[in-house]
């Protein structure tokens, strides 16, 4: 936990090092100001009368007789008092900037390393995990700077105080600050227990996010399995160990406030006798440091508190780094993908004796594959589930690099450093489409910002989507909703074809793109492929006979090899091979 606490406390420095020092000079600044404020109570009290000198008979009153000494003082702590409220309003204003800077930067730099690490990186985490470091693990992290940024503004403040008191009773000052030691020495086995209930809180509100996300996700299952009661069980067992967790720190805080507040009961009362019984200090001096008292020790207890709530922070910023780094070290090695540069395809696409596989030991993905994609040709790829497709177009999506073998694009290897922008070059349509909970406008020019009225609206009839999308009440601007649930699978993979097509793409993939269509669209969107031919090249993965059968090449996958190639007249007329088996066993189920 140190390890991890000090590279905190470096990143910390690494991001506010100048503001930090402008925090430190301010608070010390306020402090020091307070202090001499502390000090002119002396003075004024001792010429008001309170002094250490026997009673005798006044017959004057000392403030009074003293009038212009007074106004002095009070002129002096005026001075002193507002500029204290100045830097006072300084370090509170740096602190709330500090903290909210810090706090961004590690947002931004971890949805940055999320965003470009490898695809290989990104499909080992889970999301829930990903979630988790952004909203509890960030959460408690800016708690933590929260606290340590309140201490650094409390601490001069009692050290200063501490020095005013030397100069005004050393012996009283040393006895206090003895007790004080004594005090978090006592406290250091409750912090110790405190630091441990954090680190398993975390560990257990990680795995509840995860499971929400898991339930969230998999909610059709759950309730067309009829399993709601199993679900609902281990959701119940994890929020009940998240809330034993809490009260048990909670509990654990509490107490330790309680002794803290019964303390300083009991050493107001020792301080107060011990001033005037042991260490003979006048009414002036025992009244300035009862100030500093009453002002001091609710600054310990504010140390002490935090210190116990700090504890919550190193397991959090230790899971939240760690994962961070893991992002960091899978960053794609890869060019600006700002930039608008794109890649024109001329030649084509060549795949040659390509190899893959997710991890050692696992079963070779892709065996020797080798493919050719033409430019401005319709290539298609089939085979049954676990074939391989899905791993071809992510090679060719440059998301995966070959473990072995190579893929060109116009002659020049596709590298790690050139794939973002081949990726701009390329309309993707998965299988599972995705829309953002905007409105169907936005969800369009997130692929092409720039894109006219005209050219959206060219996207939607080439994608078979105009029609019912002017028949939406507001159009364009009529709102999707979470993950494009206001439409149907079907209309939700147009629009994603739309949004494919408005960029103008090199090289169309379509994965799966028509498997939720009725015939009816199915044929308006080959009507559209065929109008595309020629004109872009165009890669097709799906098992619909009606989908494939205008393709240049038909390339059937099996268990990660290339099984057969040619056209769909002349694989069909193979009596004796594989795609003949399957078109007419999908040709029996239809």
């Amino acid at each position: 936990m140190s390890k991890s606490l000090i590279q905190y406390l470096k990143e910390l420095y690494g991001y506010a090092g100048r503001k930090l020092a402008w925090l430190t000079a301010g608070t010390l600044a306020s402090s020091a100001l307070e202090g001499v404020s502390l000090l002119l109570f002396i003075p004024f009290l001792q010429a008001a009368g309170m002094s250490s000198a026997p009673s005798a008979g006044v017959t004057v009153n000392p403030m009074q007789q003293n009038s212009h000494i007074l106004l002095l003082i009070l002129l002096l702590y005026l001075a002193f008092s507002i500029g204290q409220e100045f830097f006072r309003r300084f370090t509170m204003i740096t602190t709330v900037s500090i903290k909210a800077g810090f706090n961004r930067m590690l947002s931004d730099r971890f949805y940055e390393a999320f965003a470009r690490a490898r695809w290989m990186a990104i499909l080992s985490q889970k999301r829930s995990d990903i979630a988790n470091a952004l909203t509890n693990e960030l959460k408690t992290i800016d708690m933590g700077t929260t606290v340590l940024l309140q201490n650094v503004s409390a601490l001069p403040s009692v050290l200063i105080s501490f020095a005013v008191s030397m100069i005004i009773s050393p012996a009283v000052t040393l006895a206090a600050i003895a007790g004080g030691i004594l005090f978090f020495l006592c406290m250091r086995p409750v912090n110790r227990r405190l630091g441990n209930i954090a680190e398993s809180l975390n560990s257990v509100m990680k795995d509840s996010l995860s499971d929400i996300n898991d339930h969230l996700g998999g909610i059709k299952e759950i309730k067309g399995y009829g399993a709601e009661q199993a679900h609902f069980e281990r959701y119940t067992r994890k929020t009940g160990e998240a809330e034993r967790k809490l009260v048990q720190f909670v509990s654990t805080y509490s107490t330790s406030s309680f002794v803290f507040n019964t303390a300083t009961i009991l050493a107001l009362a020792a301080f107060i006798y011990c001033s005037v019984t042991f260490f003979h200090v006048d009414i002036a001096r025992l009244i300035v440091l009862s100030i500093i008292f009453f002002r001091v020790w609710p600054l310990i207890g504010s140390l002490q508190s935090s210190l116990q709530f700090f504890l919550l922070m190193p397991p959090a910023w230790e899971s939240f780094l760690k994962r961070m780094e893991e992002l960091d070290r899978a960053r794609e090695e890869s060019v600006d993908t700002s930039a608008e540069e794109t890649v024109e395809l001329e030649d084509g696409i060549e795949m040659k004796d390509v190899c893959f596989s997710y991890g050692e030991g696992a079963d070779a993905a892709l065996k020797n594959v080798s493919l050719s994609i033409p430019a401005h040709s319709l290539v298609a790829v089939t085979g049954l589930s676990g074939s391989g497709k899905s791993t071809l177009i992510d090679i060719v999506l440059g998301l995966l690099e070959p473990a072995s073998g190579t893929i060109k694009i116009d002659g020049q290897e596709l590298r790690p450093e050139t794939a973002a922008r081949w990726r701009k070059s390329i309309g993707f349509v998965p299988q599972d489409t995705f829309l953002f909970n905007g409105t169907v406008r936005e969800n369009l020019l997130w692929a092409r910002p720039a894109a006219t009225d005209d050219e959206i609206w060219e996207a939607l009839r080439q994608s078979a989507a105009e029609e019912f999308i002017r028949e939406l009440p507001e159009g364009l601007d009529t709102g999707c909703g979470d993950r494009g649930s206001r439409f149907s699978g079907g209309q939700r993979q147009r629009i994603a074809l739309a949004r494919a097509l408005l960029r103008k793409p090199s090289l169309l993939i379509l994965d799966e793109a028509t498997s939720s269509l009725d015939t009816e669209n199915e044929k308006k969107i080959h009507d559209a492929i065929r109008k595309l031919h020629g004109h872009m090249t165009i890669l097709v993965v799906a098992h619909r006979l009606s989908t494939i059968k205008d393709a240049d090449e038909i390339v059937l996958l099996e268990d990660g090899a290339v099984k057969e190639k040619g056209t769909f007249a002349g694989l069909l007329g193979n009596g004796n091979g594989r795609f003949h088996d399957l078109a007419s066993e999908y040709a029996m189920k239809n």
